[in-house]
């Protein structure tokens, strides 16, 4: 007897990690990534804190990342500012 074709991989089950759901958007794929320690750590409690998941942070710095990058190349900046109007921070990306 032949055993049955694989379709690929398999998708997760129900009981995954939080960190692996099921992937409903065929689109989708995985991402490797090498980042320092500190960082991960980082990560790791703002999921803890915020009840987002690593691909959320993941996907969620990403397009913060495109604002920062389309407006600085319109020479603008992404701030974080007060109440009054009073830049507290700037994001800086290097050139």
């Amino acid at each position: 007897m032949t055993p049955p074709r694989s379709n690929g991989p398999t998708r997760p089950t129900p009981d995954s990690p939080p960190d692996r759901p099921a992937v409903d958007d065929p689109a989708t794929r995985r991402l490797n990534a090498n980042i320092p320690g500190a960082m991960l750590d980082e990560m790791v409690e703002e999921k803890r804190r915020s009840g987002r998941d690593i691909t959320e942070l993941v996907k969620l710095g990403w397009k913060l990342t495109k604002i920062a990058l389309r407006e600085q190349r319109q020479g603008n900046v992404l701030a974080v500012v007060d109440a009054d109007g009073r830049i507290l921070k700037e994001l800086v990306i290097p050139d």
